[in-house]
């Protein structure tokens, strides 16, 4: 029995008639010592341990609003509620849209105010709510701003359209016209054709109605503009209303030598004047690449100038040109400017002429 209870195991064998002889291993160590080792405790779920704080209590526990938070929760509501007042009223947004972002306005404005609450989350939505109220303001001006902006795309969207329907139209009707009339002198012969031919006297009229009002409004606005940039000009020494009846009086008085002169000398000075505005609204776009130095834009315009004046020599009327025997400078443009047939000869120079003012400005740092 000594040895017996010695072991720390022990080997029952347990012998039946059955066909599988089974043996057992028991350790009775700890069931036979003297002091057993207690069981240690099962754990406890986390915040069993402490009894539950009263709705007092948490309470008391939480942080007061400050009167910073205070204040800025009605000036953030106030704020919100305009925003979407502006943005309905300029029609920037449809009203599906501006009814989602006001229940997100109002779900943000709690979500600000129950963090108020806290200790632990009031900086953060105090911070929050001045960065929110800054938004909503600079979303009020900016839909007021809008409302302008707005309304001035929406006309030259439609002035731009209605115009380019129309220029359409017209290239349409002077294209199918070939077939029954000759190559006209000017588009005012054409029109007034093709307006008899399909309408008879009652489309000449109304072509006549059309067009002279049309003229009649661009005619008062280049004579209202020019007078008024030559009255600046001369600091009112020539008074408005003495510039506005000078250019009236020369206006009309050119008008009548007929449409097919006009354009025959209008060309050649359209001719001289578009490549330095090009090249002044070119330098304008790129003027902070060099800070609009004088010295680029000067030397820009004496090459764009210089190649201006023989396209507009080459666009003459023919008895000008021979009168003032202008055949040799035509050539030697025309050998040594490229694209000089195409009208683009003053592209090389004006890109000269930058370069060199570039060159210069360079030099002087």
């Amino acid at each position: 029995m000594k040895d017996d209870s010695n072991r720390s195991l022990r080997r029952v064998n347990r012998k039946s008639r059955s066909a599988a002889d089974r043996t057992v291993e028991v350790d009775s160590s700890a069931f036979f010592a003297e002091d057993p080792s207690p069981t240690p405790p099962p754990r406890k779920k986390p915040g069993s341990s402490a009894p539950r704080r009263s709705g007092a209590e948490a309470q008391a526990a939480a942080a007061a609003p400050s009167k910073f938070g205070k204040i800025l929760l009605p000036v953030q509501g106030i704020l919100s509620v305009a925003s979407l007042v502006q943005l309905w009223r300029t029609q920037m947004l449809p009203v599906l849209y501006l009814v989602i972002l006001a229940a997100l306005l109002f779900l943000l404005w709690l979500l600000v105010k129950r963090c108020q609450e806290y200790k632990t989350a009031g900086a953060v939505s105090r911070a929050f709510s001045v960065v929110l109220c800054a938004a909503m303001a600079l979303g009020c001006f900016w839909a007021q701003q809008g409302l302008s902006a707005l309304g001035s795309m929406t006309s030259g969207l439609l002035t731009g359209a209605l115009m380019a329907l129309i220029y359409v139209v017209s290239i349409v009707v002077g294209a199918q016209s070939r077939g029954l009339f000759e190559l006209s002198e000017n588009g005012g012969i054409a029109l007034t054709q093709i307006a008899g031919h399909y309408l008879g006297g009652v489309g000449q009229f109304i072509l006549a109605f059309t067009i002279t009002f049309a003229c009649l409004k661009t005619s008062i606005g280049l004579v209202t503009a020019c007078a008024e940039t030559f009255s600046k000009m001369t600091n009112g020494k020539i008074s408005y209303r003495s510039w506005a009846i000078l250019f009236t009086v020369f206006s009309f008085a050119v008008s009548n030598i007929g449409l097919s002169a006009i354009i025959e000398y209008s060309i050649p000075m359209l001719m001289l004047i578009y490549p330095p505005a090009i090249a002044l609204i070119l330098l304008a776009f790129l003027g902070k690449f060099f800070a609009h130095d004088r010295t680029v834009y000067i030397a820009t315009m004496i090459g764009t100038w210089a190649a201006a004046i023989f396209d507009c020599m080459k666009t003459l009327p023919a008895p000008v040109q021979a009168a003032l025997h202008l055949d040799a400078p035509i050539a030697f443009a025309a050998a040594h400017l490229p694209l000089f047939d195409k009208n683009l000869g003053w592209l090389l120079p004006a890109v000269i002429g930058f370069a060199a003012g570039m060159a210069i400005r360079a030099s002087r740092k």
